[in-house]
């Protein structure tokens, strides 16, 4: 014989079901919202030929140690969940999302207190002598990619070195592009992204491009691996958790 449930336990019992669900859920939304739920990938990809359209100059030619002001993105994007409107870049090749200016630094450090939340895609002592840093926003809402351009001479080995970052409205992506002569640098570089000095996403590079591997837990500030052009790396946020909208009340 089945015993039917009361009506009135039947009820805790569902009620007791969605409140774990909903503590399931933001408990996922929290995972979600640290850079170890990124996805990193190298897939090979072409400097923009940063020719055409709007080009607009962040710092000169003939520059040390200089900062860009903070400027509109052109659309929102969202890191860890975040979202920004505005960055600013110096021409140590280190980006800063947020209404707050970047610093001059040239020590890379990529887990400090500083500059957060940071995007380094080729963070060390460099300058600009006949290059420039700038930036343009290609396509139309809602899949528009602002490109930020670095064509810098890296101080220690006196070199020529171009690499982008890519920021990607919608999808959110986060690129890194690389073009020839992002050389060996005596220096030592960072690469990665951070949004506090424990949430980090410190990349090594490898000589075999494919091969770099990326950490939540130890920053690498230590890079000297030439790379090559044509090289990227590409950061995907995980997907965002569904929000329960209905029932309203219990």
């Amino acid at each position: 014989m089945k015993t039917q449930l009361p009506e009135k336990s039947l009820f805790n019992t569902l009620k007791l079901k969605l409140i774990f669900l909903i503590l399931f859920s933001l408990s996922l939304k929290s995972a979600d919202a640290l850079l170890s739920s990124y996805g990193l990938s190298a897939p090979t990809a072409t400097l923009d030929p940063m020719s055409g359209g709007t080009i607009t100059p962040l710092i000169a030619a003939n520059s040390n140690n200089t900062v860009s002001l903070v400027i509109s993105i052109g659309f929102t994007f969202n890191l860890n969940g975040t979202p920004y409107t505005q960055f600013s870049v110096n021409d140590n090749g280190l980006m800063r999302l947020g209404a707050t200016v970047i610093s001059n630094s040239s020590t890379n450090s990529l887990a400090s207190s500083t500059d957060l939340p940071k995007i380094a895609p080729y963070w060390d002592d460099l300058k600009t002598v006949a290059g420039t840093v700038r930036y343009k926003v290609i396509g139309v809402s809602p899949s528009r990619t602002l490109v930020v351009d670095w064509n810098v001479t890296i101080v220690n080995t006196n070199t020529t070195a171009q690499f982008q970052v890519w920021l990607f409205e919608g999808t959110n992506n986060i690129q890194f592009v690389y073009g020839a002569g992002t050389a060996t640098n005596a220096g030592l570089y960072s690469v990665g992204l951070a949004t506090s000095t424990s949430d980090f996403s410190s990349i090594t590079v490898a000589s075999t491009f494919g091969s770099s591997t990326v950490s939540t837990v130890a920053v690498n500030n230590s890079n000297s691996q030439t790379i090559g052009a044509s090289n990227s790396f590409l950061y995907t946020p995980a997907p965002t958790c569904p929000v329960l909208t209905s029932p309203a009340s219990n």
